[in-house]
C-alpha cells in the first residue's frame, strides 16, 4: 500500500506564493499614497491637525492598514525564512530576523499614530495632562517660527534660508 505523507510542511513554492501575495497584497501603499497625503499637509501642523479631526475614520483606516501591514510583515518574515533556507539556512534566518527588527522598529513609529489618534478624539485630553504651558506648547511653537536657537548653524550661513 502507498502511503502520502501529509507532514512535509510547506513547500517552497506556497512560501513564495505566500510572500508574494502579501508583498502585493500590502495596504501600505494605500496608507502612504492615498490617505495620508489627504490628512497631513507637510510643515503646517495646525491644518494636519484639524484635517485628522474632522476625518478621523480615514485616519483609523490608515493606522488599520499599517498594522495589517505589520502582520503581513511577520508572515513574509516567515515565508522568506522557509523560502530561502534551502539555499543557506543561515543567511535566511538573518534575512527573517531583519525583517521582524524592521517590523518592531515601525511598530514604535505606528505607536505615535496612535497616540496623535488619541490625544485629538479624547474629549477631557486637557484634564489628562496636557496644558497649554507645558512644553508641549513650546515644542509646538518651535515648530512654526524658526530661529536661531533651534537651528544651530543659522548664524554660520550653512542654513540660510
Amino acid at each position: 500500500m502507498n502511503q502520502v505523507n501529509h507532514n512535509e510542511g510547506l513547500t517552497l513554492r506556497l512560501a513564495a506564493l505566500i510572500a508574494g501575495f502579501a508583498y502585493l497584497l500590502s495596504p501600505v501603499t494605500t496608507a502612504e499614497f492615498s490617505i495620508m497625503p489627504k490628512l497631513v499637509i507637510p510643515g503646517n501642523i495646525e491644518p494636519t491637525v484639524q484635517n485628522i479631526v474632522a476625518h478621523g475614520g480615514l485616519f483609523v483606516a490608515a493606522i488599520l492598514c499599517y498594522m495589517v501591514t505589520f502582520i503581513e510583515d511577520v508572515v513574509i518574515a516567515w515565508a522568506l525564512y522557509v523560502l530561502l533556507a534551502p539555499v543557506n539556512r543561515s543567511l535566511s534566518l538573518l534575512t527573517a530576523w531583519f525583517r521582524l527588527v524592521y517590523t518592531a522598529i515601525v511598530l514604535f513609529g505606528w505607536l505615535n499614530l496612535v497616540t496623535v489618534f488619541r490625544l485629538l478624539h479624547t474629549p477631557d485630553y486637557c484634564s489628562s495632562g496636557f496644558r497649554p504651558d507645558d512644553g508641549n506648547s513650546e515644542i509646538i511653537r518651535l515648530r512654526r517660527k524658526p530661529s536661531s536657537r533651534n537651528r544651530p548653524f543659522a548664524s554660520s550661513g550653512l542654513l540660510s534660508s
